[in-house]
């Protein structure tokens, strides 16, 4: 949990920054570079105090509303132990999908399959024939 604050610690040097990156956010063979620039350390400070001080059970659930839960394979923050815990939660409110080859930079690693993935979504929301996710 305390790579994130050494990736956006701009004091930090580069070499350290890219192994926090590459450990926290970024599968195998995947160029953390992309991720050095653009930190923001107030805003990631004010991030960390969010989390600390948010009611994660209130949130956690979305109310009533259907859930899109898209796991990266390997999503350090996301272990294959809690995948299903938000299923178990919510039931059949939940459609999860796993993307290969991606970590906590899901969007950037998968930009074409996430995107894939969110529109077919929407699609069966809106119960469009012929929809179907292919994960």
């Amino acid at each position: 949990n305390k790579t994130p604050f050494i990736a956006g610690d701009l004091s930090r040097p580069e070499s350290e920054r890219l192994e926090a990156l590459k450990r926290a956010f970024f599968a195998p063979h995947h160029d953390p570079r992309i991720w050095l620039d653009g930190w923001y350390p107030a805003t990631l400070q004010m991030q960390r105090e969010a989390v600390q001080e948010a009611d994660q059970h209130f949130f956690h659930k979305a109310g009533t509303a259907p859930i899109l839960q898209i796991i990266a394979e390997s999503d350090p923050f996301s272990p294959y132990e809690s995948w299903r815990a938000l299923r178990e939660q919510c039931g059949n409110r939940v459609t999860t999908r796993i993307v290969a080859d991606a970590s906590h930079a899901l969007f950037p690693e998968q930009t074409p399959y996430v995107a894939g993935i969110v529109v077919e979504w929407m699609k069966l929301l809106r119960n469009e024939p012929g929809s179907e996710i292919r994960a």
